[in-house]
């Protein structure tokens, strides 16, 4: 886990089948110590070179990893991936995968998932914030809300945990409500509508250090605007790793 909320996943895979595969996707869930705790759905994926185009997963992959070559009957391999955004607290106890789309060499494809899986929102699209212009605000500042996402991926509230910092709060909601976009969550494969607590930071300058104590106690996503050079060339933003102008297919 990086300091920007970039996470960085492995998982080792061994084809225990009698058919040869040439790409999968699956979602892992990230447990908590507590019984039941749920701290984050990461999605990832892997195909093999070239072979982008006939990938098809049922559920969006926040990471595509490539596999060296066709994944034959007993062969292992390890895949890698980045979840970006999400910052947690401590390590996760433990993790399981609840869903795995399976492509053969052959064509055919097959699917295996938990009841009730589940898939956390995952961002689609990065804006570039370069007209944005808060009033009033001097960095650093950070803002901690919830954000709303509806069933079609689109932000429909920014909720702030907080009443101070009107001005910075409603010039925030302005650019997530218009245009930052997401996969929507999913439960049992179907898209639904969710929530995702969210910590804005507002960086005096493009230094990823912030001098306010944050007492995290909760996996968070962090959003960070960044001063650029000169301030007539405004602001630039990082979800998680992922600078503004960013989409996730």
């Amino acid at each position: 886990m990086s300091e920007n909320g970039t996470f960085f996943a492995s998982i080792a895979l061994r084809n225990v089948g009698s058919s040869t595969m040439d790409s999968l996707a699956l979602v892992m869930e990230y447990l908590g110590e507590q019984q039941g705790e749920t701290v984050f759905t990461f999605a990832l994926g892997a195909v093999v070179p070239n072979g982008e185009q006939a990938f098809r997963s049922t559920f969006p992959a926040q990471s595509v990893d490539a596999m060296v070559a066709l994944l034959g009957p007993g062969a292992s391999v390890r895949i890698q991936g980045t979840a970006h955004g999400i910052r947690i607290v401590g390590c996760p106890a433990a993790a399981r995968v609840t869903r795995v789309r399976v492509q053969f060499s052959d064509g055919r494809s097959q699917d295996w998932s938990t009841s009730g899986w589940r898939l956390d929102p995952v961002v689609a699209y990065v804006p570039d914030v370069s007209d944005f212009k808060p009033n009033a605000v001097t960095a650093p500042a950070a803002v901690s809300a919830v954000l709303k996402i509806d069933s079609t991926g689109r932000v429909i509230e920014m909720v702030p945990s907080e009443k101070g910092q009107p001005s910075l709060t409603e010039s925030l909601r302005k650019i997530f409500l218009r245009h930052l976009r997401f996969h929507p969550a999913r439960l049992d494969g179907q898209p639904v509508g969710s929530e995702i607590p969210v910590l804005i930071r507002l960086h005096s300058q493009r230094s990823l250090e912030f001098p306010t104590d944050l007492d995290l106690r909760t996996p968070v996503t962090l959003i960070d605007f960044f001063p650029e050079k000169f301030p007539e060339m405004g602001w630039t933003i990082s979800y998680g790793g992922l600078s503004g102008g960013s989409a996730i297919p």
